[in-house]
């Protein structure tokens, strides 16, 4: 199976019945099926992923991705979010560096943090650097730094524009509730 970049497609050597997702009930599924190697490759997860992310080095690790990025940048959301990234860093020292997200339409993906499930990704635009939480809705913010994704049961973001600065004491607060959240969810599932 290997991506094609002109057609935003996936291309298979099988023929077109092999690539039929089992059915709900179907008996077995053999794990050299192109499902199996879907799941593994984090595909049926929403997760796109090119050839390029699936052979990448070691030195085209996701920190070094994610260094490259805001190097990139190289204006105030660059600075934005490297500040940011220490302060998760500081907070969390187990922090674990992804990038995900890479497809054809953002191939530099999407700077992800994460610690027993994710904490936060990272993107910017023209006039924000935002950081939303993949469980904001979950955690206590008392120093109300989530400005932006309200209105939903899952996420919140903290929307980031130039000039303005983040206090650097709540927001490590917030990283180490998100990671207390998803290590208690990590727990509560092991336990079952």
């Amino acid at each position: 199976m290997r991506y094609d970049p002109a057609t935003a497609t996936w291309l298979a050597a099988a023929p077109e019945s092999a690539l039929r997702r089992p059915a709900y009930g179907d008996i077995g599924e053999p794990k050299s099926s192109i499902w199996s190697f879907l799941r593994v490759e984090g595909m049926l997860d929403g997760n796109c992923v090119s050839e390029e992310h699936m052979t990448k080095s070691d030195n085209d690790s996701a920190p070094a991705r994610i260094d490259k990025a805001i190097a990139e940048l190289g204006d105030w959301r660059g600075q934005t979010l490297s500040r940011m990234r220490k302060l998760i860093r500081e907070a969390d020292p187990d922090v674990v560096e992804e990038v995900k997200w890479v497809k054809p339409s953002n191939p530099a993906g999407v700077p992800t943090w994460s610690h027993e499930g994710i904490i936060c990704t990272a993107e910017t635009y023209k006039t924000t650097v935002k950081l939303t939480f993949a469980k904001g809705a979950s955690l206590e913010d008392p120093s109300d730094l989530f400005n932006s994704s309200l209105a939903g049961n899952t996420r919140r973001a903290i929307d980031i524009h130039e000039g303005q600065e983040i206090d650097a004491r709540a927001f490590k607060a917030l990283i180490r509730a998100a990671v207390e959240f998803n290590t208690a969810q990590a727990r509560s599932k092991r336990a079952k």
